[in-house]
């Protein structure tokens, strides 16, 4: 159904090919995919989890 793997993700390569992206909102209220910080301050400032389309997560400068 999904074609993500949680902690598959790297800055380097992004989520090339994946159809969905799971992001995160900050307590700041910034979008940012889901490994992109620290367990610790994710766990901290994590106030929302979402999953988008890939197509969405390009404007979030992803680099699909």
């Amino acid at each position: 159904m999904f074609k993500f793997i949680i902690g598959d993700y790297s800055e380097r390569e992004g989520y090339k090919g994946s159809e969905y992206a799971p992001i995160h909102e900050d307590k700041d209220g910034d979008l940012m995919f889901v490994g992109d910080v620290p367990w610790d301050m994710f766990i901290s400032s994590c106030k929302r989890l979402r999953i988008i389309k890939g197509s969405e997560a390009r404007g979030l400068g992803c680099g699909m």
